[in-house]
Parts: C-alpha cells; sequence; structure tokens
C-alpha cells in the first residue's frame, strides 16, 4: 500500500490544525517519519499550538489511494483539505505520494481528481 507525506503551511500568518487534531491524525494510522523528522530537530520542540515542528512536516500515512489519504485527513481533523489558505502564502495542506508522483494542495489541479465535485 502507497504512503503519503502530509505537511501543513503557515498559511495567513498562524498554523492551521492544533494539538487535539493532531491526536486525531494520530489515532487515524498517521505516523511521525521519524528519518526526516531528526532532520527538523527535535520531536518535543513546541510551537505557539503546543504542536511540534516535526509533527506539521513530518506525518506519513498508508493509504489505498491519494483520495483515501485526503479522506482520512478530513474525517480525522474536521478540516478542508482543499482550505484557500492566503494569496501570499498558497494552501495550508499538501501530501504527496512518497515512492511515486501523486501530488495535492489546495491550489493543485490534481484536486479535481481527489474531489471532483
Amino acid at each position: 500500500m502507497p504512503i503519503y507525506e502530509f505537511s501543513e503551511n503557515n498559511s495567513g500568518g498562524s498554523w492551521w490544525l492544533n494539538r487535539s487534531q493532531y491526536d486525531s491524525l494520530f489515532e487515524a494510522g498517521f505516523q511521525i517519519n521519524e528519518e526526516k523528522g531528526q532532520h527538523y530537530g527535535k520531536m518535543n520542540s513546541l510551537d505557539t499550538k503546543d504542536v511540534p515542528w516535526a509533527w506539521r512536516h513530518c506525518l506519513v500515512v498508508q493509504a489505498a489511494s491519494l483520495q483515501e489519504a485526503v479522506e482520512t485527513f478530513e474525517s480525522a481533523t474536521g478540516e478542508d483539505f482543499f482550505a484557500e489558505g492566503c494569496n501570499c502564502c498558497g494552501a495550508p495542506f499538501s501530501m504527496y505520494e512518497v515512492d511515486g508522483t501523486d501530488y495535492v494542495s489546495g491550489d493543485s489541479v490534481q484536486r479535481r481528481t481527489i474531489r471532483p465535485w
């Protein structure tokens, strides 16, 4: 099963997800990519919402498809993966297939294949 990596962008000058939402992501099967997480320094380095920096950039999830990964994210967090964010910082969320070419974010054209309505 493919592995997808999730990243949160500080879009609009603030983080979108809080600690409770990250806890829900872990319950839904997301895990920290330990190898990449070490690149971001200590896992317990916290930002203003009590969330380690590495969590925002180093989470992975196994899913049958990119669509399933996005749906799992939305179900766990209650957030719209394709939220617009701001025009200077870009979309707040993105995800890509670790060993492939699938990539999607709020401003991606591939958004239409994930949520075609």
